[in-house]
């Protein structure tokens, strides 16, 4: 038998306490996580409140302020079902309740999303060249919110409902006797790996949709509107975008782990270069456009081009931590077990 030596009893402690570490992190991570839904919650709360009370006395736009409403409703929504969960130590929130969650999110999307097109075509048939306070287009603002937050509802409640239901379901159920317990751990597998997989698909699916919206922006910025500056952010988010997709893309079909540190390393560094160069050329523009009075979102101006900002940003963003994910599960987490990242 070969002898342990003091050096590997030392290596193997630094291990153990290395994993104690990255599941300390992990659980102030997710706490983390819940905390900022929160916030973000109070604040699309707050911001539809705000707008409601404004399109009403100031700008007397109804469709404006009542779509400003419902978006704070559905923030109001989401704000409960995170809070009302992370009160729920004893788990005594029902599975009908997660249920009745979900359909009220899926509504929000529906009704977000048939909103959006009414209010767009609306916009179109006014001939409404520019984003105005009293216009139909700036409707479309609200709707796309009241749609997000009824997305974020949905995805909360199945979530929450697959981690009460069907992660640790003696919590919920005492009297499940010993074989059925064992049936359900192998049924919450192959449940926990679809979902994984699933999440997979999503980012693979929001990644397409924004290189095709990056690509169609570029190509209407500069064919019709002229605005090369809105035109050529369109494209580099495209570009993100399509650095995003390869990431994911790459890594999920990466069975045998060939990836390197290396690759990791320059994936982050791209990431956090798009975020530094969304967030100055956010505020450029900004710059720009009060410097030139500019009083809306115009096609033309320097506004609407923070737009193109801010989506270059969020793909930087999306690459960065899906980078730095990914490597820690290669690295840090499990080196051993190459079906980790398939399920990550």
């Amino acid at each position: 038998m070969p002898r342990i030596t003091k050096q590997d009893s030392l290596h193997f402690q630094l291990r153990v306490a290395m994993s104690n570490k990255l599941k300390r992190a992990w659980a102030a991570y997710q706490k983390y996580k819940l905390i900022t839904r929160i916030i973000a919650a109070f604040a699309g709360a707050i911001a539809g409140i705000s707008g409601c009370v404004a399109y009403v006395k100031v700008y007397q736009n109804y469709n404006a302020a009542t779509w400003a409403a419902i978006s704070a409703v559905f923030a109001i929504l989401f704000l409960r079902i995170n809070f009302s969960v992370r009160r729920d130590h004893e788990r005594l929130i029902t599975r009908e309740t997660f249920t009745l969650y979900m359909c009220a999110g899926i509504f929000a999307l529906v009704a977000g999303l048939a909103a959006t097109i009414t209010y767009i075509e609306l916009g179109v048939k006014h001939n409404e060249k520019e984003i105005t306070a009293d216009g139909y287009l700036v409707v479309c603002i609200w709707t796309i919110k009241s749609l997000g937050w009824g997305f974020f509802i949905f995805m909360s409640a199945r979530k929450f409902k697959k981690e009460y239901l069907e992660s640790s379901p003696c919590l919920v159920q005492m009297s499940i006797d010993l074989p059925l317990q064992d049936a359900m751990g192998e049924t919450r597998t192959r449940v926990s790996i679809g979902y994984k997989k699933y999440k997979t698909v999503l980012r693979i699916i929001g990644a397409v949709i924004g290189i095709l919206v990056g690509i169609a922006g570029c190509v209407v910025f500069a064919a019709i509107y002229h605005n090369y500056n809105a035109a050529s952010w369109a494209g580099v988010s495209a570009i993100f975008a399509s650095i995003f997709l390869h990431l994911i893309v790459a890594v999920y079909r990466d069975v045998n782990r060939l990836f390197s540190v290396t690759k990791f390393t320059i994936f982050l560094n791209i990431g956090l270069g798009g975020m530094i160069s969304g967030i100055i050329a956010f505020i450029i523009n900004i710059a720009f456009g009060i410097a030139r009075h500019e009083t809306g979102v115009v096609i033309t101006g320097n506004f609407i081009v923070c737009v193109w900002n801010f989506m270059t940003f969020k793909w930087g963003l999306f690459t960065f931590l899906a980078a730095r994910k990914f490597r820690k599960i290669y690295f840090e987490a499990d080196p051993e077990n190459g079906g980790l990242v398939t399920n990550a």
